[in-house]
């Protein structure tokens, strides 16, 4: 979605004289329909026909230019005011999709601790300075993880079969309503960053969103010195529902300018609600050995095939 479809979508919505809009898709869909609508100032319902981001609720938009590289970020002064999911549609999407929502959704609870340890305020009203993060944001970013966590697998076996179970019910909350509740009213940190580092690269668009945040779980929890058996539970997960743990998974070449590119200026970024010192280097090298690490797990999980 780039700044100049978003145009051609609100010039046409406005010669129609639309009274609201409906946002049906994916995300780049649903955050178009929200710029529209924001231009517009008409109410918005988002139909999202996949649970593969927590697009669908957020009051936020992702711009990417037509090299699908990630450009700028809009904020909305009000979030959907209807969202709708019929989950039997979720159950036919491609597994992929919902895989990748669960990478997204990882990163809530993961991302949340990291902000409230930090007080960062959250994504609220960014235009007029945001607020504070809220206790309330930080318990669902917690369930989320819990829910995807004890979920994930049977979800995806639902999705592959094209039936609705349970698990697959959870997810898609998961996926849609508590990561973007969660986020939204904490805050991102380190996962994030790497994801848009890994958007400037080139062949950076072959992994979908929620892939390369996965992979950017990994990379916070190393630079944290988060607890090996966590970091584990994180890779194993990853590895048990198809979400990547190398930069090989998403397609990347793996070299010294990869590593820097993808590390970009940690200055103008999210690495500073991380509770340590950081720079280019050091986070060129947490990349690397995040990648090194995932290696490792994943030729542990061929060999026990």
């Amino acid at each position: 979605m780039t700044k100049e479809r978003i145009e051609e979508a609100i010039s046409k919505a406005r010669a129609f004289q639309a009274e609201a809009i409906v946002g049906i898709g994916g995300g780049k869909a649903i955050d178009t329909a929200k710029c529209v609508t924001s231009e517009l100032e008409v109410p918005l319902i988002a139909i999202p026909t996949s649970a593969s981001t927590d697009a669908p609720t957020i009051a936020m938009a992702i711009i990417y230019n037509d090299r699908h590289e990630h450009e700028d970020v809009y904020y909305f002064s009000k979030n959907p005011d209807m969202v709708l999911i019929d989950s039997s549609v979720i159950a036919k999407a491609p597994v992929r999709f919902l895989v990748s929502g669960m990478g997204d959704a990882l990163a809530t609870a993961f991302e949340a601790r990291t902000t409230m340890a930090m007080d960062s305020n959250n994504y609220i009203c960014q235009e007029s300075g945001s607020y504070r993060r809220t206790r309330t944001a930080e318990i669902i970013a917690e369930e989320c993880l819990r829910t995807i966590m004890q979920n994930g697998r049977l979800a995806k076996l639902a999705n592959e079969n094209g039936i609705v179970t349970e698990p697959l019910e959870a997810v898609i909350e998961a996926n849609t309503l508590m990561s973007g509740l969660g986020f939204e009213n904490v805050g991102c940190a380190a996962a994030h960053c790497i994801c848009n580092g890994l958007s400037s690269l080139p062949g950076g668009d072959n992994a979908l969103h929620g892939e390369k945040v996965a992979f950017g779980v990994i990379c916070q929890l190393l630079a944290e010195h988060a607890p090996v058996k966590e970091i584990e539970e994180v890779i194993q997960f990853n590895l048990s529902v198809g979400l990547p743990v190398t930069l090989k998974d998403m397609g990347i070449e793996t070299n010294e300018e990869t590593y820097e590119k993808i590390a970009g200026d940690p200055d103008r970024t999210e690495w500073q609600r991380e509770p340590f010192y950081t720079n280019a280097r050091i986070v060129a090298d947490i990349v690397k050995c995040a990648d090194e690490l995932g290696k490792m797990y994943a030729g542990r999980a061929s060999l026990d095939t």
